[in-house]
């Protein structure tokens, strides 16, 4: 900055002084417009937080909006009547065997919809009033979001190590061959006759079963192919006659 030209100095008062007290007040008118400008520049590195755009995490599935689905398993409490209390697999055709009161249609329901369907047939056939609690102990995977597994309920018997009803996790995607679900379930029996193994399988509701001869003995040498198991399915295992 350029001080202007000194002016006549009052009786006493070098002109110097004059010159400087003009030049300083001249600095200071600049360095305050300056600081004014620092304050009012809005800053260019903070960025501007929008939480309307920040990514939104997907909820996970109720499992209590999740209809049943035949293959898993529920726990059932009658406050009224402990001795209906009890662990029931989703069978194949969609119900459960229910003590007294026979078959019950459960598949496609929600657990809160099962719960008043249950007390609905207590309280018009066994119970004047009926509370009844419906948990879901174990799920088909294609019901759950992101799930690998599902469930498949089968049955088999006969000369086997573990005879009745088996809950088969499964690979979505992926089959699982009969030997395999026996292996899985146990193992054989003493005596058991691989080579006459078969399987019953029903095609739909209002068909019969459908009897599927199978070699497990040429399955285990590698001599033949094995049968995918599918939900519903009895496999059974009979007995080596012996010749005497």
């Amino acid at each position: 900055m350029l001080c202007s030209q000194p002016t006549l100095s009052s009786p006493g008062k070098p002109a110097k002084f004059s010159r400087v007290a003009r030049c300083a007040a001249g600095m200071l008118v600049f360095v305050s417009a300056a600081l004014v400008s620092c304050k009012t520049k809005p800053a260019l590195d903070t960025p501007h937080y929008d939480p309307n755009s920040a990514p939104r995490v997907q909820a996970p599935t109720d499992p209590k909006n999740i209809p049943i689905r035949p293959g898993e398993t529920l726990d059932v409490y009658v406050l009224e009547d402990a001795t209906l209390n009890g662990g029931y697999t989703v069978r194949a055709e969609g119900h459960i065997i229910f003590p007294t009161m026979g078959r019950i249609q459960l598949a496609g329901l929600t657990p809160t919809q099962a719960e008043a369907r249950m007390k609905e047939l207590l309280e018009s056939q066994k119970l004047r009033v009926a509370t009844v609690i419906l948990d879901r102990t174990s799920m088909v995977g294609s019901n759950q979001a992101n799930a690998t597994t599902q469930q498949m309920l089968v049955y088999i018997t006969g000369k086997v190590a573990r005879p009745g009803q088996h809950n088969l996790t499964v690979e979505i995607g992926k089959t699982m061959g009969v030997y395999e679900a026996i292996l899985i379930s146990g193992g054989f029996a003493r005596f058991s006759n691989e080579a006459k193994a078969y399987v019953l399988r029903q095609a739909a509701p209002s068909q019969p079963k459908q009897k599927m001869p199978l070699d497990l003995k040429a399955v285990a040498e590698g001599k033949a192919s094995d049968i995918p198991i599918r939900t519903g399915d009895i496999v059974v295992v009979p007995e080596k006659v012996f010749g005497f």
